[in-house]
């Protein structure tokens, strides 16, 4: 283990990555096909502990409790990892890093909103358990499902890290392209997403059209 006072000096830019993928790891029992092993005890666990490091490490990067608790947070997000392996959200994530240089962070948080929405069909009662274990203090809107919760909450938190939620506004996405050019692009990233190996472990099966579908809903809503 890294002491706590070891990772203090760490910059924003990065940190807030990691913070996100933290973030991620803890909903992965609640959203693959390999079995669960004491998930919910993982998620439990993992619950205890807020949201307050993103929100405190814009404000003071030196918080160390901030970043003990980013450090725990992220001890009980590979174990829910060894519990459930990885989905659909990785699978998208993957090409946007390999084809514009998206941070591995950045990418997977700006797709795990609208994986959530795509898993609930089939998944929608383990989201209604992650809802009961949201942190503190978390709004939820009640007159919403809970897969709209947690992807709404998602989002809060991509913003909160002042990361972007659409891929119209990634910085690395293509300022001048006209409509065919994108979907030549979004068909392209699909293609190659389809072909990821994390995608064999998505609850709700998602061929390459539906990975599509995905990655077209993400390019101008969060």
């Amino acid at each position: 283990m890294i002491p706590q006072i070891g990772v203090a000096s760490n910059p924003w830019n990065p940190s807030r990555h990691k913070g996100i993928c933290r973030y991620l790891f803890v909903s992965k029992p609640t959203k693959n096909t390999r079995p669960r092993v004491s998930s919910p005890d993982v998620v439990d666990e993992n619950a205890d502990f807020d949201t307050s490091f993103l929100c405190c490490r814009q404000l003071d990067p030196s918080d160390i409790e901030a970043r003990g608790r980013m450090q725990l947070g992220a001890c009980f997000g590979g174990m829910a990892i060894e519990s459930s392996m990885l989905g659909a959200a990785h699978a998208l994530a993957n090409p946007l890093t390999a084809k514009l240089g998206v941070a591995h962070g950045q990418a997977v948080g700006l797709m795990m909103p609208h994986v959530i929405r795509f898993n609930s069909q089939v998944v929608e009662e383990s989201y209604m358990e992650l809802v009961s274990l949201l942190p503190r203090g978390t709004a939820s809107d009640q007159r919403l499902s809970a897969s709209d919760n947690i992807a709404n909450i998602f989002t809060q938190w991509m913003r909160q890290a002042s990361l972007a939620t659409t891929l119209e506004s990634l910085p690395q996405w293509p300022a001048a392209v006209d409509s065919g050019q994108s979907d030549a692009l979004l068909r392209e990233l699909a293609n190659s997403a389809s072909k990821q190996w994390t995608v064999s472990f998505n609850p709700r099966p998602a061929a390459e059209s539906d990975l599509l579908a995905i990655y077209r809903a993400a390019c101008t809503t969060a």
